[in-house]
């Protein structure tokens, strides 16, 4: 009796511990769930959060162009319908809109290609003629097949404040998806843009309700029980705030929305609740086989789950933070452990941001797969720099971020130039030897970081700027200096229309000479700005400026525009000129649309081409390829075609042999060697390889007698530089032309 009695309770405490397990277990994994959904809702937030980021950045770009066109539109006399193509054409083309055009005020527009629509019941064109710039939703079946979105900026007359009109410029709808496609959530999130009424303006190809044009109406149509989470959303929504709902559209969602800064737009975010359940599956599962080991070795089988857990949480905790292309820290996940360091203030912090130039040519030129094998090197470079209580992660393209820790700035510099050499050392491709990183920093001094870590981004990324495409420096720490240049960078950019219109901008010639240097045999047109009130602002200030961001193109066709009509205005006055070789930026021979405008531009003016030289520089050259028949074509039409800048790049030998150059310019690095016995030696090759080929020799920055000497002596064919003459106006260069002629006895 008494043995039975203790198999009872034995059996019964047994139950009892089987039942405290599984309510243990239960009770788990309910905490698991709630702890998982809570960090996917953060991630969600973080991931919307930064695509809002991207959409203003997008957003602030685009209407600060097209704002520009507006302002010098308005400082115009008339805009006439059929100027429309010619006065916005070339900036459709570099900025690289669909189409662009021009709205008058009866709401007739026309456009670059020549259509003429009725746009009068648009909001963009009843906003813009009440003096507001508008951004529009979809819109389908005006600009033809392709849907796009509307910027539109009003003009304004410059004398009168009066609205003239209203410039407009078309995005393809493509454009915003690329830039929302969410690779978070192992590639189940997307997101929408849409207006407050629910109307959809931006949807990406991954979205459940691709193609419905209201968001409210299809969460109501298609799903069911979403009545409660629509009010929520719209109630937000209405009062201009962000926030989460929880809805039904074939399966269970998870939505954020955050308003747009702007315009009048939200961004949403969407995650399907199965990533949360396919994360949360594992652990129950394991959970279950752990607590069945539990009930058969006690105490010590729990010590084993709970571990186990812990370890297996931490690794689902970080699914929603790593990048697709590195594996690595993606943003979220680097702000989140950026913003922990910060708090700490513990440390001298310093916030990077690095990229890459002209990583955009690389995806062009060798394909995406090679782009991202570079990212994924880089990221492999940083992370090995990293020490304990630093963190970096991916931005986006090629942009990475680092905070790292330092005790001096010389051994943060040491350090940075250390990363900066490793990367440039990398290569995805026989052909691209070397990639050019640019690194911003911002400096945090310990417990004196007072900034958001978004303006510290911002910052560090205007820093990254003033070194971008440099060659001398290749990075850069913020301060007030950098502010200042950016603000000065601002003035000349949104100055350079009026410079255009009211020919601020003009050429200066610099002489070439005859070895003897006694016979003008031609000279180059370089450009000066000179404001209205005399002052000159010198080349080195706004050429890498508007080479960056694409105002080169109109301002190389106002020099080259300028220099023809000079040369038939002189041609009509009976002086002998020479030949004046025009320089052609790099931005000009990837478009190569400039040929037939070069080709009208001289038919109009008529003037020869013989007397219009083109240069080009080494390194434009060197880096395209696909240039080559371009510039056979140039030939082909009579211009002489001279290499600028040659032994400043690292494939000479290979331009001269792709490319029968006329003229090779022999870079002023080259004759401030003279006096070295090395220096000597290469130009002394360099002449005769020059001639061996069949091209003549300008030897460039010559100014001492020493130079002008040697480079007599060995035959090189021509001289350019202070030595005989500085770049002069146009009215100096004529009296040399008339010395000549007198010379010659014309």
């Amino acid at each position: 009796m008494i043995r039975r009695k203790s198999i009872e309770q034995t059996l019964l405490l047994g139950g009892l511990f089987c039942l405290a397990v599984v309510v243990g277990m239960m009770i788990y994994s309910s905490k698991i769930s709630k702890e998982l959904e809570k960090q996917l809702m953060q991630s969600l937030k973080d991931v919307g959060d930064q695509n809002e980021m991207t959409l203003e950045s997008e957003l602030e770009n685009k209407f600060s162009l097209i704002e520009g066109v507006a302002e010098w539109l308005g400082k115009l006399e008339t805009i006439k319908p059929s100027q429309v193509g010619d006065l916005l054409g070339e900036f459709r083309n570099i900025y690289e809109f669909n189409d662009m055009g021009v709205i008058f005020l009866d709401g007739i527009a026309y456009t670059t290609e020549g259509e003429k629509l009725n746009l009068s019941k648009q909001d963009a064109f009843k906003e813009g003629i009440q003096g507001k710039r508008h951004i529009s939703g979809r819109i389908k079946k005006i600009f033809g097949e392709e849907d796009v979105n509307m910027y539109t900026v009003p003009i304004i007359g410059a004398t009168d404040q009066k609205i003239k009109g209203i410039v407009f410029a078309t995005y393809d709808i493509t454009q915003f998806r690329t830039l929302l496609e969410i690779t978070s959530f192992e590639g189940n999130g997307y997101s929408y843009i849409m207006k407050r009424d629910g109307e959809v303006v931006v949807d990406t190809e991954k979205a459940k309700i691709y193609g419905s044009e209201n968001v409210f109406d299809a969460m109501t149509e298609n799903g069911e029980n979403n009545e409660e989470a629509i009010a929520k959303m719209k109630k937000d929504v209405s009062e201009g705030k962000s926030g989460y709902i929880r809805y039904n559209y074939e399966e269970q969602k998870y939505l954020y929305y955050v308003p747009s800064k702007t315009v009048d737009w939200y961004l949403l975010t969407i995650v399907p609740s199965r990533v949360l359940k396919e994360r949360v599956t594992p652990i129950v599962w394991k959970t279950n086989v752990i607590c069945v080991s539990t009930i058969l070795i006690a105490l010590a089988g729990s010590a084993g789950f709970i571990l186990t857990n812990k370890r297996q949480n931490k690794e689902v905790f970080e699914l929603a933070y790593i990048d697709p292309i590195t594996g690595g820290n993606n943003y979220a996940k680097f702000s989140k452990v950026a913003q922990e360091l910060l708090e700490e203030k513990k440390k001298n912090l310093a916030l990077v941001s690095l990229d890459l130039d002209k990583f955009k040519l690389i995806n062009e030129l060798f394909g995406f797969e090679k782009g991202n094998e570079l990212i994924k090197k880089m990221w492999d470079v940083i992370k090995k720099e990293l020490r304990s209580g630093e963190v970096s992660g991916h931005s986006v393209a090629d942009q990475f971020l680092m905070l790292l820790s330092y005790e001096n700035q010389d051994e943060l510099e040491r350090r940075i130039q250390r990363i900066q050499k490793k990367i440039e050392n990398l290569s995805v491709d026989k052909y691209m030897k070397e990639t050019n990183p640019s690194l911003g920093l911002y400096l945090i001094p310990k417990g004196n970081n007072v900034a958001s870590l978004d303006n510290m981004y911002n910052y560090a990324g205007m820093a990254r700027r003033v070194v971008k495409g440099r060659k001398d420096e290749h990075y850069a720490i913020y301060n007030e200096e950098i502010r200042d240049k950016m603000l000065e960078n601002k003035m000349l950019e949104d100055r350079f229309f009026y410079g255009i219109e009211h020919r601020e901008f003009q050429p200066w010639y610099q002489p070439k000479y005859d070895i003897d240097g006694k016979t003008l045999i031609g000279a180059e047109a370089l450009v000066r700005w000179i404001k209205e009130d005399g002052e000159m602002i010198l080349p080195g200030k706004f050429i890498p400026l508007f080479e960056q961001n694409g105002l080169i193109t109109p301002l190389d066709d106002l020099i080259f525009e300028m220099v023809c009509k000079q040369q038939k205005e002189w041609l009509d006055e009976g002086i002998s000129i020479v030949p004046v070789s025009v320089n052609i930026s790099r931005a000009h021979l990837f478009q190569g649309t400039f040929l037939q405008q070069y080709g009208k531009t001289l038919s109009e003016v008529g003037i020869s081409s013989e007397y219009i030289q083109l240069e080009v520089t080494e390194s434009a050259a060197k880096e395209n390829k696909e240039i080559f028949p371009l510039i056979q074509e140039l030939k082909n039409n009579g211009h002489k075609i001279l290499l600028d800048d040659f032994g400043t790049g690292y494939s000479s030998l290979m331009s001269l042999e792709e490319i029968k150059f006329d003229t090779l310019k022999l870079d002023k690095s080259f004759v401030d060697a003279i006096g070295s016995e090395r220096g000597e030696k290469l130009i002394v090759y360099t002449i005769q390889l020059a001639k061996s080929l069949g091209m003549e020799i300008t030897a460039e920055g010559v100014e001492t007698e020493e130079q002008y000497q040697f480079l007599k002596e060995n035959e090189c064919s021509n001289i350019q530089g202070y030595y005989f003459a500085k770049p002069m106006p146009a009215k100096e260069f004529e009296k040399l032309l008339r010395e000549q002629m007198k010379k010659e006895g014309q």
